[in-house]
């Protein structure tokens, strides 16, 4: 009887772990990666708020359902938030690839990959705030998007040179702008060589014949003027264009003579990366955006 006992027990036994077996195997692996992902965008969560750059912060970052939402905050001093709803208006498609790009930087790792998103036909939506929260823009990926964006290459220089065109795009939509008095930022625009500003200059205040004879103590000015108290536009941002082989060209446009003076700083003559990173650190103690 204690055999038949034992015999039984045994195969009781061996029965249960069968069905274990089969139970672990009929788990939905989609429903695994889901878990998997919500408790690693959880753990970024905790990190918030995360500075990204001098205009921008993740507050918070969350998996709802298959969307993943990431709430940033926006610095309105460096960047209003009607500017940038014009700018996404104006260039929605390289505004999308570039959130694209920035999400598959920052989330992405070794761990969790493009592809698990892709299985899981997840979305990413972006809610940005600014310093009013009855304020805010909405920006949205959907599936089908992360699957074609997710078959371009982009090098690494491919992804500053998005990055700051977009920047560009918004600054743009900013213009015209006062300066300081006297001058006016006319267009802020950019090709594969240059960071153009075009600056529309009041002449009974600054005569351009002055600036052809003040050009080398104007540009040494400016150059400082870049670490001291840099354009907001390119701030943290010069390190991308020493990455990017830029250059900056200031362009100054009389008001009534319609003469004009351009100033350039090929890349080599920007300031080096070392001394701009010392100088974010100093002024604004922030991190550059990677």
């Amino acid at each position: 009887m204690r055999a038949k006992s034992i015999i039984k027990f045994t195969l009781f036994i061996v029965v249960v772990c069968s069905w274990g077996v089969v139970l672990t195997s009929c788990i939905d692996p989609i429903s695994q990666k889901r878990a998997y992902w919500e408790r690693y965008i959880d753990s970024l969560d905790k990190s918030c708020p995360i500075t990204i750059d001098n205009s921008l912060s993740v507050s918070g970052i969350k998996m709802n359902h298959d969307t993943i939402e990431i709430s940033y905050k926006v610095n309105e001093e460096y960047y209003p938030l009607s500017i940038m709803k014009t700018a996404y208006k104006k260039n929605e498609n390289d505004m999308k690839v570039t959130k694209f790009i920035t999400f598959a930087d920052n989330i992405i790792d070794s761990n969790h990959k493009l592809e698990d998103i892709i299985s899981m036909n997840a979305s990413i939506k972006e809610h940005i705030t600014g310093n009013s929260p009855s304020e805010s823009l909405e920006f949205f990926i959907n599936p089908d998007e992360i699957r074609n964006l997710s078959k371009v290459k982009y090098t690494e220089n491919e992804r500053n040179f998005l990055r700051l065109k977009c920047k560009i795009i918004g600054e743009s939509c900013r213009c015209p702008y006062s300066i300081e008095d006297g001058m006016y930022m006319e267009n802020v625009s950019l090709n594969r060589d240059y960071v153009t500003f075009q600056i529309k200059v009041d002449e009974r205040l600054y005569p351009i014949d002055a600036f052809y004879l003040a050009k080398e103590e104007i540009k040494m000015a400016l150059k400082e003027e870049m670490l001291n108290t840099p354009l907001s536009i390119l701030y943290g941002d010069m390190i991308v264009l020493n990455k990017c082989n830029l250059g900056i060209r200031f362009m100054y446009v009389g008001n009534s003579s319609g003469k004009s003076i351009t100033i350039i700083f090929k890349n080599n003559e920007l300031p080096p990366i070392e001394d701009v990173q010392k100088a974010i650190n100093k002024n604004m103690g922030i991190k550059v955006f990677k």
